[in-house]
């Protein structure tokens, strides 16, 4: 019924603009077109180019670059999507990840992407820490992922070994752990994408 968004930054309109960073948590009602209306805020400022996954209760926004943790956050918030009010402490990632991206099944949350090509989930119902999932094939940030409640795909991104922007497609099987797999290529190699999914 609701979209959630959270955190981001912006910059002014000078030619050297400082970076101003948001707390702000935002929702729209999917079915009402209109502006979004303010729904709470983050725990803090650790909210720049997290990563974001939900099911139908909850809005999970996990790591992300900080003041204090430029290299990566590992704080992992939450909010009850059909309950307005400030995100909550959920627990903490293995390592703080930063440029990741993530997607759910109706009961596990995956992380994609910490620079170190590491797959994290936690179980989303239950408060508490991410759990060692499994390895990436290529160990990359800036990608898109999508799921449905069975395979979760992470697609394209810049490569933490090379530098250069890849075209590959992975996927896990959310149920089971393990390592990601091949799944096939996107046309064209690209990073800093979007993904979504039926």
């Amino acid at each position: 019924t609701r979209g959630v968004f959270a955190g981001g930054s912006s910059t002014g309109e000078s030619p050297t603009p400082p970076l101003s960073r948001s707390n702000v948590i935002d929702y729209v009602t999917l079915a009402s077109e209109g502006n979004a209306a303010d729904f709470g805020d983050l725990i803090d400022f650790q909210d720049m180019i997290h990563c974001g996954l939900s099911n139908s209760t909850r809005g999970i926004f996990a790591g992300g670059e900080a003041p204090s943790a430029p290299s990566g956050s590992n704080v992992i918030q939450y909010v009850t999507i059909a309950a307005l009010g400030n995100a909550q402490d959920f627990g903490d990632l293995i390592r703080g990840a930063r440029e990741g991206t993530g997607c759910a099944s109706p009961t596990r949350g995956i992380i994609f992407g910490n620079g170190l090509g590491e797959l994290q989930y936690i179980t989303i119902s239950t408060l508490g820490n991410a759990i060692d999932f499994g390895d990436q094939t290529f160990t990359n940030d800036l990608a898109a992922s999508c799921s449905d409640s069975t395979r979760g795909m992470i697609g394209g991104g810049t490569s933490l070994i090379t530098g250069g922007t890849i075209n590959t497609i992975q996927y896990v099987t959310i149920t089971t752990l393990g390592n990601a797999q091949d799944f096939g290529d996107l046309t064209h190699a690209r990073s800093e994408l979007s993904a979504v999914s039926n």
